[in-house]
């Protein structure tokens, strides 16, 4: 089990990353602490997630649910 190294991988990993970091910086701020939670996340999963279709949907699927949950 290693670390998909591809450049589709790699660029995914680094925007979902930067949105964690957004959502760990906005939650820590004014925010209510899920969005650190899902920036947490958003940090974390491409490590355990390493195929490209996969880490793609998973991280649009904790975006969705973070938009869904804060906003719906």
């Amino acid at each position: 089990m290693g670390i998909d190294v591809s450049p589709g991988s790699l660029m995914v990993m680094i925007f979902f990353s930067l949105i964690g970091m957004v959502y760990i910086a906005r939650g820590r701020k004014k925010g209510p602490m899920s969005q650190v939670v899902y920036g947490v996340t958003l940090l974390i999963f491409p490590y355990f997630v390493s195929d490209l279709v996969p880490m793609l949907l998973v991280g649009l699927g904790v975006l969705a649910l973070s938009y869904l949950f804060s906003f719906g």
